[in-house]
């Protein structure tokens, strides 16, 4: 959730207090504007569920083995921010010794698997399969201990199996669909649109439905390259926000980059 993810970041820049403000304050409500805000729920397609299934379990294995190690004191409802707080006590033990135990290695080891998994099953709920299989096989590449053992475990193998054969189907997460139907529905009172996203993979998955659908949109995101796609640069930001105000486009999708700046 989000109190996980400012937990996290706090943790790893040893911040001890945060304030939060919300559009509700005295010194902030003057800079807001109303916000609707409605929660549309979807549900998992069964392949998707199934390669959830593998990946719980491998999770729930690891996290029984940190539980007995004496790392975890629980194994349910475990977040990103109890991994990181675990990692963080077993780093001071190890630190404070000239010969570490085995044990605390396995469990640094084993921590940064459970990371993995966490990680793999948001990416796979939250964005879908092209998401999950672009990080699994990054993971596929990675040397450690903790990458080759998962990519040992039987379920977990399972599970990348899956997401192959999902990812060559071009199975859509089915909040894609439901997403297209709300923008259909929207456009027809003349309305453009903007789309946030968290990753900018999720980002291509939208623009390329709209341009299956006959919708005019736009991609817009930072100024960073990746592997396979160059970033923007800022006169191209410019102009992707100068074009979209004129109306070319009826839907701007976006990374976060956006969320400021845009009135």
């Amino acid at each position: 959730g989000e109190e996980d993810r400012i937990g996290a970041v706090c943790d790893n820049l040893f911040i001890n207090e945060v304030m939060i403000k919300t559009e509700d304050d005295v010194d902030v409500k003057p800079y807001f504007k109303p916000i609707e805000i409605k929660w549309v729920m979807v549900e998992l397609g069964e392949k998707q569920k199934k390669i959830k299934a593998h990946l719980e379990k491998v999770l729930k294995n690891r996290l029984k083995g940190l539980k007995n190690m004496g790392v975890l004191r629980y194994i349910t409802n475990v977040s990103k921010r109890d991994i990181l707080k675990a990692r963080g006590r077993v780093q001071n033990s190890i630190s404070r010794s000239t010969h570490p135990h085995r044990d605390c290695l396995l469990a640094m080891s084993m921590l940064t698997a459970v990371f993995s998994l966490q990680h793999s099953l948001e990416l796979l709920e939250t964005q879908g399969i092209n998401n999950l299989y672009n990080y699994l096989e990054k993971l596929k590449k990675k040397k450690t201990k903790a990458a080759q053992g998962l990519f040992q475990n039987n379920d977990f193998t399972s599970a990348v199996q899956l997401t192959n054969k999902a990812k060559k189907e071009k199975l859509e997460h089915p909040k894609l669909g439901k997403l297209i139907k709300i923008l259909k529905k929207e456009l027809k009172k003349d309305q453009q649109i903007i789309v946030f996203s968290q990753y900018r993979d999720t980002v291509n998955d939208i623009y390329n439905k709209c341009e299956e659908e006959n919708i005019k949109a736009v991609k817009f995101f930072g100024q960073a390259s990746r592997e396979k796609e160059k970033g923007l640069t800022q006169k191209e930001q410019k102009k992707i926000i100068k074009n979209f105000r004129k109306g070319l486009y009826q839907v701007l999708i976006s990374t976060s980059v956006a969320e400021e700046g845009i009135d």
